[in-house]
Parts: structure tokens; C-alpha cells; sequence
């Protein structure tokens, strides 16, 4: 996982041509599979599926900044059923906050209302 995001990088350092969303997509899918594999040592009996589809959306949202789209891309790429809706909104939501909060940004109600 961490060699395939390294050679996305250098690639697009280097010029190449190409967008962005797909290998994002298959590099939160691979994260979700590790992570989904370690949680399945102590929680045994969940898809490993899922957890691919709810960190690839999450990871989507953050690198893309559009959590929306993310959502509606992970769903529509994957087929996935209802059960995995509500995860994958959370970890969206939850991916996005901490995103813009290691960024330094607010939201844009947030500042608005900064005096100037």
C-alpha cells in the first residue's frame, strides 16, 4: 500500500498524465482491507468488503476534498447494500473534519462570521 501511493506520487511529480480518483479510491480500499483485517482479529464474523468500501470513500472524500461525491462514487463503484451506508457517511464525515482540521481550515459558515 504505502510503495503504490509512493509511485501515484512520483508519477504525477514527474508529469504523467492521469486522474486522481481511482487511484485514491484503491489506495483507501487497500487501507480499509489492513485495518479491516486487524479489527477481524478481535471482531471476528464482519466482511472484509466493507471495510474496503467505507475506508476507500473516506479516503476519497479527504484526498478529492468532496465528501458528497465520495459518498455517491462508493456506493455507485461498489454496489454496495444499505448496511453500508451509514458507516461509510460516518467515516466520510469523521475523514473530512479531521482533514480540514489538519489543514487549518474552517467551514464556511465558520468563516463567515471571523470579524475581519
Amino acid at each position: 500500500m504505502v510503495l503504490r501511493t509512493a509511485v501515484v506520487a512520483l508519477c504525477l511529480r514527474a508529469g504523467a498524465y492521469g486522474g486522481l480518483l481511482t487511484p485514491s479510491f484503491a489506495n483507501g480500499a487497500l487501507l480499509g482491507i489492513v485495518v479491516g483485517r486487524l479489527w477481524e482479529l478481535m471482531w471476528p464474523g464482519t466482511l472484509l468488503a466493507s471495510y474496503a468500501v467505507v475506508a476507500a470513500g473516506a479516503f476519497l472524500a479527504v484526498s478529492q476534498r468532496m465528501p458528497v461525491t465520495a459518498v455517491v462514487l462508493a456506493l455507485e463503484f461498489t454496489g454496495s447494500q444499505q448496511e453500508v451506508v451509514i458507516p461509510l457517511l460516518l467515516a466520510v464525515a469523521g475523514a473530512t473534519a479531521t482533514g480540514a482540521l489538519l489543514r487549518g481550515t474552517t467551514a464556511p459558515a465558520a468563516r463567515e462570521k471571523r470579524p475581519r
